[in-house]
């Protein structure tokens, strides 16, 4: 997906040659190179200059007959400097994960960028005695010291996955008339990162192109935030059941509305559910069933698992600029127990999401929340192979909390009438939330974040898919427009995972 070749710049000094010299010598690039001589000509700008660039990114095959006349000394004023370039040939896929270089050939975002040091190599040079003509001295030294490549990274990324999801998003943009949207694949088992798609986005094989570096260059799956709104009730009740606050057979009564903390929270629906269990409060997105069970537990007990979930710290993915999103913990300045009510489902914070497809990763794969990861192992000029192994960054909840958390999922989901998001050929469990868009004054009643987050089989989870559909003109709830991505998404790539098919 990003390939590094040799290249050589032509460099010439106008200032020891003379006339009939410096046209010999352009003369013997052009016939080389394929460059018109006119063109080398212009770039001769200034005769007394002792280091003009004739040609840049030539191949080092064309180059060979000049670089043998030049250690011949046949060639005078004439030098080749060799460097690493990086060419992407399969364009903008995977782009924001993959990042970019710039003209010195450094990475400026994504893997590039975090991995520089080790991609780049060193580029190579000739040190050399010359006379006043600018010719080799056959007596005097020369000292080559050859481009050295850097290291090749194996990404943790499935191509064929990637390319799957990228062609689900653009579809998905362009039929909900939306500008924006992230789809996320990984595995909750290791970590690895199976693919990652954001729109708008770029082509980092013709970066001259653009004028600027605009926003379609940031990644939005690790450096934008927002408020993940109802799938982050996943989080809640994970940590009122893991505290023991609740359990799987707790009931409660959910108002329609209700005032805490000076705020007035209402379900999405406007609806009151009598008598209900904690199954049912996934099934019907209870804001108010979400702040009973943040209130029960109190902001101690709420917040130290929100700190293990990682809510609010970077996740540590090994890619460049990641942020660490927005939380206002108990006893931080300014925090008022509103913010235990809105954060209880997913308001009044903000995450990458990356951060919240980690969150879920966690609830998948019995409790450990990890270190994502985009490079499977680095492998040096040499072929020696160093591996980058899952990390567990810390135990977020029981294994047995887990376990009774995908149940609970997978239940909620299939109490649903016709569950768009549900495929009757894989067996998947997960999360709808439509994030109301925060203005000045509150939130927009014209524009929603629809998302889905979920994964799958649900005996032994191995794909975890997070869809974010930003501000879509058509459709406005996540069951109308997320969902159904889930399912594509899920129908596209469990076949290539090897994930059986199930009778659910």
């Amino acid at each position: 997906m990003a390939v590094t070749r040799v290249v050589d710049r032509l460099i010439i000094s106008p200032a020891v040659l003379s006339e009939s010299g410096l046209q010999a010598m352009l003369e013997f690039v052009a016939s080389h190179t394929g460059i018109a001589l006119h063109q080398l000509r212009h770039r001769v700008r200034d005769r007394l200059s002792q280091y003009t660039v004739l040609a840049e990114d030539v191949d080092p095959v064309r180059t060979a007959p000049i670089q043998k006349a030049i250690r011949a000394g046949q060639a005078g004023g004439l030098q080749i400097e060799s460097r690493h370039n990086r060419r992407y040939p399969s364009g903008p896929l995977a782009a924001h994960l993959l990042g970019f270089t710039d003209a010195s050939n450094s990475g400026r975002s994504g893997v590039e960028s975090f991995y520089d040091l080790q991609l780049r190599g060193r580029p190579g040079r000739v040190i050399a005695d010359r006379d006043p003509l600018g010719r080799s001295i056959p007596v005097g030294r020369e000292i080559v010291t050859a481009a050295e490549p850097g290291s090749t990274v194996r990404l943790t990324l499935d191509r064929r996955v990637q390319l799957k999801v990228e062609g689900i998003l653009q579809r998905s943009l362009a039929k909900y008339e939306s500008a924006h949207g992230t789809i996320l694949v990984l595995d909750p088992r290791d970590g690895a990162v199976l693919a990652m798609a954001s729109q708008p986005t770029f082509d980092p094989d013709r970066m001259h192109e653009y004028a600027e570096i605009g926003p379609q260059f940031l990644n939005p799956a690790v450096q934008l935030v927002w408020e993940p709104g109802s799938t982050f009730k996943l989080i809640t009740m994970a940590a009122g059941l893991d505290s023991g606050t609740i359990t799987t057979a707790s009931t409660h009564s959910f108002p329609g509305e209700i005032e805490y903390g000076g705020l007035q929270i209402a379900n999405w629906d406007q609806k009151t559910y009598p008598n209900q269990s904690m199954t049912s409060l996934l099934r019907h997105s209870s804001n108010t069933g979400a702040v009973w069970i943040a209130d029960q537990m109190g902001p101690e007990k709420f917040y130290g698992y929100l700190r293990n979930f990682g809510i609010g710290e970077p996740t540590g993915v090994d890619l460049a600029g990641e942020v660490g999103g927005i939380v206002r913990y108990y006893r931080d300045p300014g925090w008022y127990p509103g913010d235990l009510a809105a954060n209880s489902f997913g308001q009044g914070l903000a995450i990458t999401p990356l951060q919240a497809a980690m969150c879920y990763a966690a609830i998948a794969n019995g409790g450990l929340l990890l270190r994502p990861r985009t490079v499977a192992a680095l492998i040096d000029p040499a072929g020696r192979v160093t591996p980058n192994p899952p990390v567990v960054r810390r135990r977020a909840i029981t294994a047995a909390t887990a376990g009774r958390m995908v149940a609970m999922m997978r239940d909620a989901e299939r109490s649903v009438p016709n569950n768009p998001a549900l495929s009757p050929w894989f067996d998947t469990a997960g999360k709808t939330a439509t994030t109301e868009v925060p203005i000045n004054s509150g939130y927009s009643e014209d524009s929603s974040i629809p998302s889905y987050a979920g994964f799958g089989p649900t005996r032994d989870p191995r794909a975890l898919v997070l869809v974010k559909i930003d501000a879509p003109a058509k459709g406005r709830w996540a069951h109308e427009v997320a969902s159904p991505v889930f399912r594509e998404v899920v129908e596209a790539i469990f076949p290539l995972l090897g994930i059986p098919a199930s009778d659910g």
